[in-house]
């Protein structure tokens, strides 16, 4: 695949191996820690950048396989990327067809979490990263439209659905986040076996945690203006190794815990209504009862 003006105008023989791995989501699901758990075993190499979205028209598609491949190493056994974005169809189309056309050998593994849960923590990494300061019900929006973002991440069912239209079954594996919470070795164990690798990581190297929303903090509304001023503009521009030092120490002297905020009623029942029957065909495909959930 070559670029011209920025479009897909062919396909040139990759220079290294292609991944076989495809984390494929959900967002706020533990993709991250999975992505570093996996990463610790000596057969496996998970790509440097997490979220490579190459599967995406308008993101990594166009620049080619080449680009894609010279993401992972080559005597790796199993390379594997997470992209949570890979299942948020309609915002992102066509994403099962492009994977299955360069990697139809790839095995998918699809993270899962109560689905309501999901959503008050995809508003909170959205306060947290993106300075969102209204209230849930207002950042989250019409939970009616087609794109919402927030719910489509949230219809597991619909998401895998689309991918086993191109993907055989028994290459798709479809955990709990929970699981992944409360019995970390075996699901990690679950996933190896999955891709076809001894199990040879160190369980105690498996104790953290990546990426808890519920363990960062937000800057304080003067701070967060600041950020976004031409001085904090003019700062982006010092050299990240410059930059690092003074920012951190910044976000520790102005910064403050967030608490997770709750739907208000009223919309979570909307949002019960639009995916329990979500939650009942993620289970009739995957045999698997999700206890605990709120659906």
């Amino acid at each position: 695949m070559t670029l011209t003006g920025g479009r897909c105008t062919g396909r040139t023989l990759t220079r290294a191996m292609l991944p076989n791995l495809l984390i494929i989501g959900a967002q706020k699901c533990g993709t991250t820690s999975l992505h570093a758990y996996l990463d610790l075993h000596p057969d496996v190499h998970m790509a440097a950048e997490k979220e490579l979205d190459f599967f995406i028209a308008d993101r990594g598609w166009c620049k080619g396989p080449d680009w894609y491949a010279a993401r992972f190493r080559d005597d790796a056994l199993v390379r594997g990327e997470a992209s949570p974005n890979y299942t948020a169809w309609p915002v992102f189309n066509a994403v099962p067809e492009r994977a299955a056309s360069l990697v139809p050998g790839a095995q998918l593994v699809y993270l899962v979490r109560d689905p309501i849960e999901r959503i008050e923590s995809h508003y909170l990494q959205r306060r947290l990263e993106d300075g969102a300061r209204a209230d849930i019900a207002a950042v989250v929006g019409d939970v009616d439209d087609p794109l919402n973002l927030f719910v489509a991440r949230s219809r597991y069912a619909t998401q895998l659905e689309r991918w086993l239209a191109h993907f055989p079954q028994e290459q798709l594996l479809v955990l709990s986040a929970e699981e992944l919470r409360d019995d970390r070795h075996r699901t990690v164990r679950a996933v190896l076996d999955h891709v076809g690798v001894e199990d040879r990581v160190d369980p105690a190297l498996l104790d953290a945690e990546h990426h808890r929303s519920g363990d960062k903090a937000e800057l304080a509304p003067g701070a967060a203006r600041l950020r976004a001023s031409p001085m904090g503009r003019v700062l982006e521009a010092v050299p990240a190794r410059v930059r690092a030092p003074v920012t951190q120490r910044l976000r520790a002297a102005l910064s403050h815990p967030v608490a997770r905020q709750e739907l208000p009623s009223q919309l979570r029942a909307r949002l019960a209504e639009l995916l329990a029957p979500e939650v009942e065909r993620l289970r009739a495909l995957t045999g698997r009862r999700f206890e605990g959930w709120s659906l």
